[in-house]
């Protein structure tokens, strides 16, 4: 299944990819020490700082440019959905 990549999230220009590399290299821990600084922000503010220099995929599909509507290319059938703020509130729907 292709889905793009953007070698950091603020990019606007990705390349198309298939989802099971990215799958690899995250199970691989080849974004370990990209990912380590970010669990160990104190801070929202650092949280959001060090995210925004990690790679991203856009998990629903490939896009040219635009990751809206109007920008998707093909759609994955798979939806994507960042729940980072939300833990809690699923926590307390249990």
């Amino acid at each position: 299944m292709e889905v793009s990549f953007y070698t950091r999230v603020t990019k606007k220009t990705g390349t198309i990819t298939d989802i099971d590399l990215i799958l690899n290299d995250i199970k691989s821990e080849k974004y370990k020490e990209l990912i380590t600084p970010v669990r160990l922000a104190i801070t929202k503010e650092e949280k959001t700082s060090l995210k925004l220099q990690l790679p991203g995929f856009t998990g629903s599909g490939t896009f040219n440019g635009e990751r809206t509507d109007k920008g998707i290319i093909n759609h994955s059938g798979l939806i994507q959905l960042d729940i980072d703020n939300d833990l809690t509130a699923i926590e307390n729907k249990n």
